[in-house]
């Protein structure tokens, strides 16, 4: 049974645990965001640092080229799935702090999916071809 603060189809019935828990996932999603984006910056720096020494020979590892990847498709991930949380969701369905309509939150939906299945695809992928690689070098 809801309360008559919060509709049928909200996540809980406590709004004191409702606010907690996007108190905890915005919060976890802005450092997930902030870990992802270093990443990307690090790797980038190196990379151009030692391009511009080297006379443009690459000089960035394997592992760091798979980080790189997955570091972008987890903060797309991470931005619009955590840190976004329900501001996108359309504000008919009186979720805690909706403030989107359906457009926002379909595109909130595809960069989500994209950065998931990103993570998933690169990280089989990559690896299991630097371990091919590997094998046959």
């Amino acid at each position: 049974m809801s309360s008559p603060y919060y509709p049928p189809n909200s996540c809980t019935s406590n709004p004191n645990q409702e606010l907690a828990e996007e108190i905890i996932q915005t919060t976890s999603g802005a450092l997930s965001v902030f870990g992802s984006f270093r990443i990307i910056y690090d790797v980038l720096s190196q990379h151009y640092a030692s391009k511009a020494s080297n006379n443009n020979k690459i000089t960035t590892d394997p592992y760091q080229r798979i980080m790189l990847g997955l570091s972008f498709f987890d903060l797309s991930h991470s931005f619009f799935d955590s840190f976004m949380g329900t501001w996108m969701t359309p504000r008919e369905t009186g979720w805690l702090m909706a403030a989107g309509n359906q457009a926002t939150c379909t595109a909130q939906g595809f960069f989500t999916a994209l950065g998931f299945m990103g993570c998933l695809v690169s990280t089989n992928f990559f690896c299991e071809l630097d371990f091919l690689l590997n094998l046959i070098s």
